[in-house]
């Protein structure tokens, strides 16, 4: 069995809602003796980058309060799904959402896990408590020993944790920097101003100027195999239940063939 998820474009926040067969999933790799690393590839159609600047600090101070209200819809929403998802009958009136003598009459036989997606500390600990795992990304090594202890601390415990590894790879060194800036590199900005940048048009203004070496800074890339397989390692070493590799070069066929000899290396 493996999970999948899904997110709400315009709130921004993400459930994922498990127990898919593989083969609904997209192509990837699966390892029968490393079974929580799954390589999905995956591309970015990002073409334009251009127009309009952000208004900083007006913006950033909207947006803050946006994000809290974004966590709090998502706990609202997780209490309900949940609710139904027991089979029972709700009645609930909250702040966001308004939920009369309501029942799924077609309840799941094998209950799926509600995985809450989340880039700050300061989400995954406000999130831990109503989630059943929790997926992010790659950060600084600093950064996401902050993000488990947050989560953890925050009521996460045990729970599952995923993580979502951007790479690029080609053969060729040149092609695997360019494809990533080609079709990722809006990653520059970081996880918390894309946590709280709302339109296309206002990434296209933030990442008009973004450079292959500024690109190179935040995704992994390289025609190494062994890098992979040291970037592969220290994942695991995090504590994560999976790892997803997202794929963000061209060339994806050569990274499947790739990371299928490296998984056993493991």
């Amino acid at each position: 069995m493996a999970m999948a998820w899904r997110c709400d474009e315009y709130s921004r926040s993400a459930l994922w809602c498990g127990h898919i067969p593989n083969r609904a999933l997209p192509p990837g790799c699966y390892c029968p003796v490393h079974s929580h690393i799954s390589i999905h590839v995956s591309r970015s159609v990002v073409d334009c980058f251009r127009k309009r600047p952000i208004v900083e600090r007006a913006y950033h101070e909207q947006a803050l309060a946006q994000k809290k209200e974004r966590n709090e819809r998502l706990k609202e929403a997780i209490h309900i799904i949940r609710e139904l998802l027991h089979g029972k009958t709700v009645t609930f009136e909250g702040k966001y959402f308004q939920v009369y003598e309501t029942k799924l009459f077609t309840v799941p036989s094998v209950q799926p896990k509600l995985i809450v997606a989340a880039l700050s500390k300061e989400s995954a600990h406000e999130l831990a408590a109503c989630s059943d795992g929790i997926i992010t990304v790659v950060k600084p090594a600093q950064d996401q020993k902050e993000f488990i202890d947050a989560y953890q601390q925050g009521g996460g415990g045990q729970k599952p944790m995923y993580l979502q590894a951007i790479t690029s790879y080609h053969e060729d060194q040149e092609k695997a920097e360019y494809q990533a800036w080609y079709n990722w590199r809006h990653a520059v900005l970081g996880a918390k101003m894309q946590s709280e940048i709302r339109t296309p048009s206002d990434f296209d203004s933030a990442a008009e100027n973004i450079t292959i070496e500024q690109v190179k800074d935040v995704i992994r890339i390289s025609s190494d195999p062994h890098d992979h397989l040291e970037w592969l390692r220290e994942y695991s070493s995090c504590g994560f239940s999976r790892i997803f590799i997202q794929d963000v070069s061209d060339d994806q066929g050569s990274t499947i063939r790739m990371y299928s000899q490296l998984l056993d290396r493991i």
